[in-house]
């Protein structure tokens, strides 16, 4: 084999194969030329013989910082803005079915929102009896008279004309004489405790009387139970 063809071998220069020239190879190269006439490196660079007695080492690896767990109180204000995007209140296995958790992750995440009401800011976790979680507005930022205020159930904007009220949330009875209302345009009347439920309703500004006795839910009510496009929005007269 001539010097040549050895070089246009191993992808060098004719001249690189030279004795002169093989201390400022690659080692690439060097391994390559051995490999190719069949000789141990040292046999054609003397300096590799102290190479190739030195021990292997392996670089240092690399440590990457570890991800750390998310904090209590960063899970708690995903919780709560989970829920504030929610269209209703939902149990824990739906939430953590939302947000890709297990339940106990959602179940420590409502622990620390119920014991720092702060991590919402001006929003606060609810957890109802029957287990399902909600948000509204926290009832600890304004005095007594304000709320008073506030949640009036008919209130005069800057024309005297009544302006948008706020009200605290309904009772059961309340809530299953809206039901009724909005399925069927009226109360059961069997049960006293709808039709006292009724006032309040029609105070609070959640049911009207349009056509005299007939009921009708108004349509902040409707906005508020966000029945979706293909939900009947008009009731049965």
């Amino acid at each position: 084999m001539t010097a040549w063809q050895l070089a246009d071998l191993i992808g060098v220069h004719e001249h690189q194969v030279d004795l002169d020239e093989l201390p400022d190879l690659p080692v690439r190269v060097l391994h390559e030329i051995a490999r190719r006439l069949d000789l141990h490196p040292a046999d054609i660079l003397r300096e590799a013989d102290d190479l190739y007695a030195l021990p292997r080492t392996h670089p240092p690896a690399i440590k990457h910082p570890s991800k750390k767990p998310p904090s209590l109180g960063h899970d708690a204000l995903r919780l709560v803005n989970a829920l504030a995007l929610a269209d209703r209140p939902m149990l824990p296995e739906e939430v953590a079915r939302a947000l890709s958790w297990t339940v106990k992750r959602v179940d420590n995440a409502t622990t620390h929102a119920l014991a720092h009401p702060v991590t919402g800011g001006a929003i606060a976790l609810r957890v109802e009896p029957s287990g399902y979680l909600s948000v509204s507005p926290r009832l600890d930022l304004l005095v007594a008279s304000q709320h008073t205020q506030l949640t009036a159930p008919h209130h005069s904007d800057d024309t005297g004309q009544p302006g948008r009220h706020q009200r605290d949330p309904l009772t059961p009875t309340e809530a299953e004489a809206l039901l009724a209302i909005w399925h069927t345009g009226d109360t059961d009347h069997t049960n006293p405790l709808q039709d006292h439920a009724l006032h309040g309703l029609i105070n609070g500004g959640l049911v009207a009387q349009p056509g005299g006795l007939t009921l009708a839910l108004t349509d902040d009510a409707l906005y508020s139970l966000n029945p979706g496009p293909n939900a009947r929005t008009t009731l049965p007269h």
